[in-house]
């Protein structure tokens, strides 16, 4: 049998992405995302048509019980079948850093930090079931220095997630589960609204001279979900072009 990959935000962009790098490479996907399934059904028969048994859930990964609802639906699905998890789904905001509502920021530490937890916390119990796996929890360079064209909550919410990435490696190792996450700089989907003027300076801005596509970062989450990343685990690997070049 297929091992199963749990994404959440898998409608579109990075997350639909990784559904289907992880389908070309053997894995069948529980696709997980708040939006009405009639809306990205046309993603699932995507994702299936590379071969694998794609199942959506709509998934408000803000609400602990539809959480709780969709693991529980994914177990009966997919009974001890859960080797993976991407964490993708997030929000973000262009608010003026400093200006943020305590609305925004309420909103962005549920939904990106807490969210992850949710989810975490409901599929983890899945893949020791199954001997093991692997975690993956998508951050963003803005959580390495900083961001420029997002707001103070985004960015406290995504390096956050390179702690929580850490501890979940602590929580779970000895039942077999590694945890590391993905710092990607700009890249290519509809949530990257800028003008070409803001996005040639950012191409600028890399050594590589180019913003990443989806893909780019599909196949490093793809990596560090397989056997051939088994001994890593408590890592933030850096997908950005070479925008951060770290110590």
């Amino acid at each position: 049998m297929k091992p199963v990959c749990v994404v959440t935000g898998a409608a579109q962009g990075i997350a639909f992405a990784v559904c289907q790098e992880l389908a070309a490479q053997g894995w069948d996907v529980a696709m997980c995302d708040v939006q009405e399934l009639s809306k990205w059904a046309g993603a699932v028969e995507e994702v299936r048509g590379l071969g694998a048994d794609a199942r959506a859930y709509q998934v408000d990964i803000g609400n602990s019980p539809s959480v709780a609802a969709a693991a529980a639906a994914i177990d009966k699905d997919f009974p001890g079948r859960v080797k993976g998890l991407a964490n993708v789904a997030g929000i973000v905001s262009r608010t003026t850093p400093g200006e943020e509502s305590d609305d925004e920021w309420a909103r962005h530490l549920n939904i990106n930090v807490v969210g992850t937890a949710r989810v975490t916390k409901f599929i983890a119990p899945l893949m020791a079931q199954a001997g093991g796996g692997g975690i993956v929890t998508i951050s963003s360079l803005a959580a390495r220095f900083g961001a420029e064209a997002a707001a103070l909550c985004y960015t406290a919410a995504k390096a956050a997630l390179i702690g929580m990435s850490k501890q979940f490696a602590k929580m779970y190792a000895k039942q077999g589960i590694r945890s590391n996450c993905i710092a990607p700089g700009p890249v290519q989907t509809p949530m990257l609204d800028w003008d070409e003027a803001t996005r040639e300076r950012f191409r600028n801005a890399t050594l590589l001279k180019r913003i990443a596509v989806p893909e780019d970062i599909a196949s490093a989450v793809a990596f560090l979900l397989s056997d051939k990343a088994r001994h890593i685990t408590a890592a933030t690997l850096d997908v950005n072009g070479g925008q951060y070049v770290g110590s």
